[in-house]
């Protein structure tokens, strides 16, 4: 048994940084104090060890000091996104027993018969003592959803031993030093923006916390901010190159880049320009990452890297055989930071895992020294005419075209062909002849992949349908194509 990561830091790093907040920056004996006012609120509502509590609110202070107060009592966290629809959050509670959900006081209360109580409603008063819980390594300590790319979103419960070994071999791969300090622009409610606030409390290092993501906020803070690490989903790579003509600048020695495929073209020049990006490959089901490219690595930028300590990868064919170096396949992990298994789906459980073994769901192949590569998720595989169509391949070509800034390729059913390709594009300039900028992509594919390959439907958008945690949402960017009219 042991205390929350938080309490044992508030003791061993009590005048180290933890957290900065626009100008204010809290020590660790700061940020527990503040903790244990709501811990202590917390208390006079019966969470303790056991209890299930909700939080639901936009990246904040507030977020932070919740969230920590629920470890403080040793309760089960389960972040749920504030911009999730009325059935969303409807779906997420059916899946638990929540004793409490906490919400942002700004926002309209949910309509739901779980206890709701505003987070600024917390706070005790000052100088409040609340002793810190003991917790065992099992005691599940968040239920994180899954980001519902394909599908409902999975509940996954994650232990305190998964977390503790997701950070460990984290910092095993991207060093650990007692100045780090890392930007946190993503989401508190994903596993991405939640695996900051836990590595900081384990490592006893601090963050930097942004309530989302602009350039113009994140070039500044970079800037100005002793910021060494950060976390950024690919789209935030583009629009960071975009927005600044010249080198970020930084303080940065490695920026974790992963939650969808990114050219190492664009890695190459986010790394000439002053971020040091690493690819990455993880999920929400192993607390975060997976492979990471060393720091020290020369080239791979095509690769998600190797294999974090701890973590065993293998690709495997359709009849469970083991693929050759290089072979594509589907890939299954074994290791210390991935959870046991999902809740309520037992079929799931059943045909993912083996033996120790999560089969991840995503495609991909393994060199023979060990780099990873991700073909796509298997879900996402296009089957036309009886071909398999790669969309990450296509989206490769497609990006490398003139005038396009972003695309996303995805299947459509179709009564002939089984699926037609298809793809939502985001051009670089107003265009004012779609039919013939189609064409020219077209032409495009067709010189650099198989005629099967090319798409056959297209349409043009502002911005690619995304989920709460900045990945491609491939159901709306398949119903914004079937609602296109056809050019």
């Amino acid at each position: 048994m042991m205390t929350p990561w938080l309490a044992q830091r508030a003791v061993d790093r009590k005048d180290a940084p933890a957290l900065s907040v626009g100008d204010r920056t809290y020590t660790y004996a700061e940020l527990a104090a503040e903790v244990q006012r709501r811990a202590a609120g917390l208390a006079a509502m019966g969470i303790e060890r056991g209890a299930t509590v909700g939080l639901r609110a936009q990246n904040s202070l507030d977020w932070v000091l919740g969230a920590h107060a629920v470890f403080w009592r040793g309760a089960t966290l389960v972040p749920l996104h504030p911009r999730a629809t009325d059935a969303e959050l409807d779906f997420q509670l059916s899946q638990l027993d929540f004793d409490l959900l906490l919400v942002d006081p700004n926002d309209a209360a949910p309509d739901t018969t779980v206890r709701t109580v505003p987070l600024d409603e917390l706070r005790g008063p000052e100088d409040t003592v609340c002793r810190a819980a003991r917790v065992a390594m099992d005691d599940v300590m968040t239920v994180l959803f899954t980001s519902g790319t394909t599908g409902k979103p999975k509940a996954v419960p994650l232990t305190v031993q998964n977390h503790l070994s997701s950070a460990s071999a984290s910092a095993l791969r991207l060093g650990l030093c007692e100045n780090d300090n890392w930007l946190c622009c993503l989401p508190l409610c994903h596993t991405g923006g939640l695996a900051i606030v836990l590595r900081s409390a384990i490592y006893g290092t601090s963050f930097e916390l942004l309530d989302g993501f602009s350039t113009d906020d994140v070039l500044a803070v970079l800037a100005e901010r002793p910021v060494t690490l950060a976390s950024f989903v690919p789209t935030m790579v583009y629009r960071l190159l975009e927005a600044c003509e010249g080198a970020v600048e930084s303080k940065l020695r490695a920026v974790l880049v992963g939650g969808g495929p990114i050219e190492a073209r664009l890695l190459g020049e986010a790394r000439r320009r002053g971020i040091p990006a690493l690819p990455t490959y993880g999920m929400t089901e192993a607390s975060s990452q997976l492979a990471t490219l060393s720091p020290h690595a020369d080239g791979h930028l095509d690769t998600a890297g190797t294999a974090l300590e701890g973590v065993e990868l293998r690709i495997e064919r359709e009849d469970g055989t083991l693929c050759d170096a290089d072979e594509a396949g589907a890939i299954w992990a074994r290791g210390p930071m991935i959870m046991d298994g999902y809740l309520n789906r037992p079929d799931e459980n059943t045909a993912r895992f083996r033996d120790g073994w999560f089969r991840t769901g995503d495609i991909g192949r393994i060199d023979r020294n060990g780099f990873l590569r991700i073909e796509h998720r298997l879900t996402d595989l296009i089957v036309t005419g009886g071909e398999n169509v790669d969309p990450g391949e296509v989206e490769a070509v497609l990006r490398a075209a003139s005038g396009v800034r972003d695309v996303a390729v995805v299947g459509l059913d179709d009564p002939e062909w089984g699926e037609v390709v298809a793809a939502a594009v985001v051009p670089s300039e107003p265009v004012d002849e779609p039919a013939a900028f189609f064409e020219e992509l077209g032409e495009h594919c067709k010189s650099e992949l198989a005629g099967f390959k090319t798409p056959q439907r297209w349409v043009i958008c502002s911005e690619l349908p995304q989920t709460h945690s900045g990945k491609i949402h491939r159901e709306q960017t398949r119903q914004l194509l079937r609602d296109a009219p056809v050019e």
